[in-house]
């Protein structure tokens, strides 16, 4: 769990899961082994790159995803050209990154 405002140009390493549901990643990598990521923000409106990766099952949440920003479960990857709102990301049955 992050408290305050969140992350800026960091690398995170965690083991079951990242939780910052009221701060931002912006800049830096977020590596989980298994478990859920969430995060208000992802990236930043300059198109700082910013990754995300779950090595096992889990899901991505953010309530906003700037440009630049690649998301990873399962080997399975999507970098955002666009801003996203809302976003969810897993892998579904057969093995596809769902966003």
């Amino acid at each position: 769990v992050i408290n305050g405002t969140g992350c800026y140009y960091s690398n995170i390493t965690a083991g079951k899961g990242v939780k910052a549901s009221r701060g931002l990643l912006r800049g830096g990598r977020v590596v989980v082994n298994e478990g859920n990521v969430e995060f208000k923000e992802l990236g930043g409106p300059g198109g700082v790159t910013t990754e995300v990766t779950i090595a096992g099952r889990g899901i991505i949440s953010a309530q906003t995803v700037y440009p630049n920003v690649t998301l990873s479960i399962l080997g399975e990857s999507r970098v955002f050209r666009d801003v996203g709102r809302r976003v969810k990301a897993f892998v579904n049955e057969e093995g596809e990154l769902v966003v």
